[in-house]
């Protein structure tokens, strides 16, 4: 009986690890843990799985359109496909990520910047126009 309980939990493990995909909001650190602590799950019901298997089941939940440069790499990679590894250049690239993003963020506030004070400055301009234009037709009249 223990036995089949054993294989039933497996079974719903291994279902939770094939739909394990990263959400959107949720950071890389809490989705590892959320696959790590599945992959405990199943090791306590008598299978541990290869190395190879869990750095699989680390990267087959991420979102290739953001991911798939960094899942190219780590499958590539000579040190080899250890979840250490994995895990270490996985939060290593959303931590690039992020740079990038803020410092594209940055680019962008500067650029609306510097487009809100060409705006002021054409104003203030076109306003200096339009008072050189009265005060030349007053003393024309």
């Amino acid at each position: 009986m223990l036995a089949l309980a054993m294989t039933f939990y497996k079974r719903l493990f291994f279902r939770e690890l094939s739909r394990g995909e990263k959400q959107e909001t949720e950071t890389m650190q809490p989705y590892l843990s959320r696959i790590q602590d599945l992959i405990k799950k199943i090791g306590k019901c008598g299978l541990e799985l290869p190395d190879k298997v869990v750095s699989m089941f680390f990267l087959i939940g991420l979102p290739l359109d953001q991911y798939e440069g960094i899942i190219r790499i780590i499958e590539i990679s000579p040190e080899g496909q250890t979840p250490k590894n994995v895990k270490m250049k996985l939060l290593l690239e959303e931590k690039r990520m992020k740079h990038q993003s803020e410092r594209t963020d940055n680019n962008s506030s500067a650029k609306d910047s510097h487009k809100v004070l060409e705006v002021q400055n054409a104003r203030n301009f076109s306003n200096k126009v339009q008072e050189n234009r009265e005060t030349r037709d007053r003393r024309d009249n």
